[in-house]
């Protein structure tokens, strides 16, 4: 499921549009969305620090989402890279949609500094941040 079609959408503070990845953001969580078959170098990863800085800076906790909805590649090496600049990121969580992601996703925890968490699709991984204890996701909401 996009996160624009998503129930949580509705609670997005800020969203970036770039030419390798969607980022929303939320009070307490980021989510990115790969574009179809990009492969991430360390400019990509660069940009996105330089924005998820942006909302949460150091001394802010946050929870990061993976949305896979699209195939994309990233070297194990720079994704360490990548979660090992947060400090203040609680968990890295992916909701995968076909076998192929998940089996990557062992793979990748294994160079992971944050704990790594893994969700057949985006709803549960909201759930499992205990989001709907935070947000009432409501009909009437509107996105800002």
């Amino acid at each position: 499921m996009r996160v624009d079609k998503s129930l949580a959408y509705k609670f997005c503070t800020a969203e970036y549009n770039l030419p390798f990845a969607d980022i929303y953001f939320f009070d307490k969580f980021v989510i990115t969305q790969a574009k179809e078959g990009v492969t991430y170098s360390k400019s990509e990863l660069i940009s996105l620090i330089g924005a998820i800085t942006k909302h949460f800076p150091e001394n802010v906790p946050f929870d990061f989402i993976s949305n896979r909805i699209n195939d994309f590649s990233i070297d194990p090496l720079d994704l360490q890279w990548f979660l090992g600049t947060f400090n203040n990121m609680r968990s890295y969580n992916v909701a995968y949609y076909d076998s192929p992601s998940k089996g990557n996703i062992s793979i990748e925890s294994l160079f992971s500094p944050v704990p790594v968490y893994s969700y057949a699709h985006l709803d549960l991984a909201l759930q499992a941040l205990s989001l709907s204890k935070e947000i009432v996701f409501s009909t009437n909401a509107r996105h800002n």
